[in-house]
């Protein structure tokens, strides 16, 4: 049976959210666990999560949308299987949102930490480098939407600091 995501509420106040990156694509295949899209809320960047496994069957929405709480965004489930994403006559079924250049322009911004928390902003990637190389990400500058940190972010510092001992 197909698994319908829908936009989380991320926090109380929370009424809709911007889908700003999608982590996958139609026709992928998602483990339970895998990043599906980078969500942004009223107050922060979180990475959605997939709850199911099987395959991307449709993906409502583009990068940049806003999308009210609870609605459908995405379908996940068997290859060939039928399905049927609705939206509501009375309810807005997602808008365009602006595109904020300046959140892509990649000129490293200290990495944003999640609202009430210590957690930093980073790709799964990234935070496996990070860690295989013994670098502090509380000392990176992200260049993400968000300042999240990416791979070539940890490269960069790991690099600066491979310079910073041979001196």
């Amino acid at each position: 049976m197909a698994c319908e995501i829908r936009m989380p509420a991320l926090s109380a106040t929370m009424e809709e959210g911007t889908i700003l990156a999608w982590r996958v694509k139609e026709g992928d295949s998602v483990k339970k666990g895998d990043i599906l899209f980078e969500v942004e809320s009223d107050k922060s960047v979180f990475e959605f999560e997939s709850t199911c496994e099987g395959t991307v069957l449709k993906i409502a929405y583009g990068e940049n949308s806003v999308v009210p709480v609870n609605k459908p965004v995405m379908i996940i489930g068997v290859k060939g299987e039928s399905f049927s994403l609705v939206h509501s006559e009375d309810e807005p079924a997602g808008r365009p949102g602006p595109v904020k250049p300046d959140s892509f322009s990649g000129g490293g911004v200290p990495a944003e930490r999640v609202s009430g928390t210590d957690r930093v902003l980073i790709s799964p990637r990234a935070k496996k480098l990070a860690e295989t190389l013994g670098i502090d990400i509380a000392l990176i500058s992200g260049s993400g939407p968000g300042g999240r940190i990416e791979s070539a972010d940890v490269e960069k510092a790991a690099e600066e600091e491979r310079d910073g001992r041979q001196t």
